[in-house]
């Protein structure tokens, strides 16, 4: 087998839904497997699966090594991965967020980048708006101050503007294949055989820095990080935390997760 698609939910069910009906209809021109691990969802998403994929989700094998692993609890989103991971059959590994549109030409890319570059260890497409706008989807690693400018009104001030616009990248058109820091975890694809010894997400990280940190990963132990301009994908992504605010977001669960991750990202890179 060709691939596996690795898809980790939590109480996502529309969204699952459409992303699967997506990757069913299209023509991809891989042979392909579709592994969603559920993070104890509250919203059905499991009997969905069952009644609406029953290819993807037998009855008989909930729980089990099946393409459906339904975990008893909220493993978080790189924990949930790595369990993805360990049952995949196929030689490359995607990992797609279920908020996430494909584009079956995007997915022959970047497979076809990786067995091409060899120093490649880990690729991801462009990522677009659902309005067709461009959405910034790869980073310069942050210096330990950037989630303070990303979550709070300095952000908005000169000197914190200037300091996103670099860690954002917004100074490139993003229309050239480049290497990068880092790419946003929404649709990464590395070689099944590079994961674990090149690069495997770190389970310290419940929620976010756990694709910052698997891209530095992969340039620690000598790959490259690429962004594939040329394919292209939908990300239907909403900041919701930050759109609370700051003092809001301090009682949004999100916020906390990230505050958390921040302090470990960068006790693990000191």
């Amino acid at each position: 087998m060709e691939l596996s698609i690795i898809i980790v939910s939590y109480n996502n069910k529309n969204l699952l839904r459409e992303n699967l009906k997506c990757i069913k209809g299209a023509n991809i021109g891989l042979s392909y497997e579709i592994i969603v691990v559920d993070n104890a969802s509250r919203d059905g998403t499991v009997k969905m699966l069952r009644f609406e994929f029953p290819e993807i989700c037998p009855s008989n094998r909930i729980g089990g090594g099946g393409k459906t692993i339904a975990s008893s609890k909220n493993l978080g989103f790189a924990a949930g991965n790595n369990l993805g991971a360990s049952y995949a059959k196929g030689e490359k590994l995607l990992f797609l967020n279920p908020d996430m549109i494909i584009d079956a030409g995007a997915v022959l890319k970047m497979a076809g980048y990786l067995d091409a570059h060899s120093e490649a260890g880990l690729v991801g497409p462009k990522l677009l708006n659902p309005d067709g706008t461009l959405q910034y989807s790869v980073c310069r690693f942050p210096k330990w101050y950037t989630p303070i400018f990303r979550r709070t009104p300095l952000g908005l001030l000169p000197f914190g503007k200037k300091h996103l616009r670099w860690y954002l990248m917004t100074d490139w058109n993003h229309n050239e294949i480049r290497e990068v820091d880092w790419i946003l975890g929404s649709a990464l694809m590395m070689r099944k055989s590079d994961y674990g010894k090149l690069a495997k997400f770190d389970e310290r990280f419940f929620l976010y820095f756990d694709d910052c940190d698997l891209s530095r990963q992969v340039w620690q132990n000598g790959k490259r990080v690429v962004y594939l301009s040329c394919a292209q994908m939908t990300h239907f992504h909403r900041r919701e935390s930050a759109l609370l605010g700051f003092i809001k977001g301090l009682f949004h669960q999100p916020t906390r997760e990230h505050i958390k991750s921040w302090i470990k990202y960068f006790s693990k890179y000191k």
